[in-house]
């Protein structure tokens, strides 16, 4: 990932980043900035997908990172994306409720916004079996039945975007207390 940095100056990497699912993720510093750089191996309209999203929930007042431009303005450079650093903890059990609140109004500003390309809806998934990262056959049948069942309750509702790790997120943070 270090040839596409040189594209933000040639920031340094101060270290790796725990919790990338699918994407390398490192800590950055640039002069006395804190930045993330993220390579996503993502198709070029899918980052551009991502990057619109990032902006219009900033432009709502949900806390996200920003896209740091390169150097040249790009927005991504061979599938590396470098953000804003954001500070903050995993949910405690007291938390929940804001976290709610935030997935709620990420749905509500989201409302109709179109598929990220090349991934299927949950409409789309209730006949075919793959979409982006979505693979039901790895699924057992009676899961897969069950997402069905649930996804066909939404038939309807406005397309709205959900957070593909909330769940990771969310198991994480259940096993920790738990383990407690």
């Amino acid at each position: 990932m270090r040839g596409p940095l040189a594209a933000w100056g040639q920031p340094d990497v101060t270290g790796s980043l725990s919790g990338g699912y699918r994407n390398t993720v490192l800590e950055l510093r640039r002069g006395g900035e804190r930045l993330v750089a993220r390579r996503s191996r993502r198709p070029p309209a899918s980052l551009d997908w991502e990057i619109g999203l990032l902006d219009h929930l900033a432009r709502h007042g949900l806390r996200v990172p920003a896209v740091v431009p390169a150097l040249d303005g790009r927005r991504h450079v061979a599938g590396v994306m470098v953000f804003t650093w954001l500070d903050g903890t995993p949910p405690g059990p007291a938390d929940w409720p804001a976290v709610t609140a935030a997935v709620r109004q990420l749905h509500e500003v989201t409302a109709g916004w179109p598929q990220r390309p090349g991934f299927a809806s949950t409409q789309d998934l209730l006949t075919a079996g793959r979409g982006g990262d979505v693979d039901l056959s790895t699924m057992p049948a009676g899961a897969v039945a069950t997402c069905r069942r649930a996804w066909a309750r939404l038939a309807g509702t406005p397309q709205a975007v959900v957070h593909g790790d909330l769940v990771h997120q969310l198991v994480t943070a259940t096993v920790g207390l738990v383990e407690e």
